[in-house]
This record gives structure tokens, C-alpha cells and sequence, in this order.
């Protein structure tokens, strides 16, 4: 959707993914992948940002695909590259995803709970892989999260947000979920507002589906600190 409907014809047809199934009679997985594109709005559009601010994005620019990536398929296979999730997948890690549910109704996620995706369940492992087919926006957003996150986890993606960020972008090894905002833009377009990672889907985008299509475009909307002069 991304490309105007260009099909780039570089995965089997066998990984292309599924939304899955979900009924009385039968329950299986979905398996979702992503395409990860920069989008420097600002820079794009010349308006003005200042030099010390760039981060190396210039252009709109294909930066990840997950039929690439063997881990995105299998959850134990992604094990090796996150041994930290046998951490995260028990009853007492999940259980504190709830404050982090509540937090992110009332205002914004909470950061220290950086395995959590507040009402959208646990970051881990990080794979396409969801439990139900649900709704288009909840699986969506769930599986674009744990892009984001795996992009932190491997070094791709960077803090941008804080003191230590001023001058530049410094690695950070989980997602700094304050520091991130999503907007859907297909196939219903957030035209108003945008919404937490974690935010209820009840509350911006359970609806935003049509029956003919079944993937989604999310804006990712960071937050950048930077520090300038006037000279």
C-alpha cells in the first residue's frame, strides 16, 4: 500500500502470512509480516529542523522487511537473538501488564514495563505471530510494536527523547514507548488525533476496517529532543 500496490516478489509463497481464524470450531495462529520505511516528513517537505537534530533518514526509503529475517517466523528460533523473553512469558510478568494498561488508558505507557504493550498483551516474543485473528487494528499494531522494539533491540532504531539524546541519537537496547506515537493511515486514516502504544483499540480504531482488505499502514510518530544555537 505503501508503493501504490507494487508487488515486489522477493518472499515464498508459503511465509506470505495469514490473518488466522477464529471461531468456536477452530483457532490458529496469524502470522503478519512488515515493511519499515523512513519518513522524514520534515525534511521532506524542507520545513525547517535543524542540522544537529538528523538522525541520517533523508528520504523515503524501504529499511526492513521481515520475510528476510528467519526469527520474525519462528518464536523459538527468535529466542537466540532475545533470550531475555524467558523473563517475560510467565503468569507473573504478564500480570504486570496491567498498570501498564491502565497507565496507558489514562495517559501514557509506562516505560520500566518495557515487555508490556498495554492492552495489546506481551512484546515477546518478537515474530508475526498472534494468538487470534481479533481485529484488523489490534493484531496490526501489535505486530508493528514488536517491530519497533526488535529495530531498538538490534541497534536500528535509537532514543531520541531525553537529555542524554540532545546532541544525538544514542542506542537503546528495549522501545521507549513515551517516545513513540501511531497514527493508522490504511484503510481508514486517524485524520484527528494519534494514540499510544498499548491504547485500547476501542478507543481510536476497531472500526478502521474494511472487508476487503486485511493490512494496515501505521505512521510512527517520534518525539526528538535536540539541542541548536543561532549560530
Amino acid at each position: 500500500m505503501s508503493l501504490a500496490g507494487a508487488e515486489i516478489g522477493i518472499s515464498d509463497k508459503r511465509n506470505q502470512g495469514t490473518p488466522g481464524q477464529n471461531s468456536p470450531s477452530a483457532r490458529q495462529l496469524g502470522m503478519w509480516h512488515y515493511h519499515y520505511y523512513a519518513y522524514p516528513l520534515l525534511l521532506m517537505l524542507e520545513i525547517w529542523f535543524p542540522g544537529r537534530c538528523s538522525d541520517g533518514y533523508m528520504d523515503f526509503d524501504l529499511m526492513y522487511m521481515s520475510e528476510l529475517d528467519p526469527t520474525w517466523y519462528d518464536d523459538e528460533l527468535s529466542f537466540f537473538t532475545t533470550p531475555e523473553a524467558v523473563l517475560f512469558t510467565n503468569p507473573g510478568a504478564l500480570a504486570a501488564c496491567i498498570p501498564d494498561a491502565l497507565a496507558t488508558a489514562a495517559g501514557q505507557p509506562i516505560q520500566e514495563l518495557f515487555w508490556c504493550m498495554g492492552n495489546w498483551g506481551t512484546m515477546y516474543p518478537f515474530t508475526g505471530n498472534t494468538l487470534e485473528k481479533g481485529d484488523l487494528a489490534a493484531n496490526t499494531s501489535q505486530v508493528g510494536t514488536k517491530a519497533i522494539a526488535s529495530m531498538h533491540r538490534r541497534g536500528l532504531a535509537r532514543l531520541t527523547m531525553g537529555d542524554d539524546s540532545l546532541c544525538r541519537p544514542i542506542l537503546f537496547p528495549t522501545i521507549p514507548k513515551p517516545q513513540y506515537k501511531m497514527s493508522m493511515f490504511y484503510p481508514i486514516a486517524e485524520t484527528q488525533d494519534t494514540h499510544w502504544i498499548g491504547e485500547a483499540t476501542v478507543n481510536w480504531g476497531m472500526w478502521r476496517n474494511t472487508p476487503t482488505e486485511q493490512d494496515a499502514v501505521y505512521i510512527l510518530w517520534r518525539w526528538q529532543d535536540c539541542c541548536n544555537s543561532m549560530l
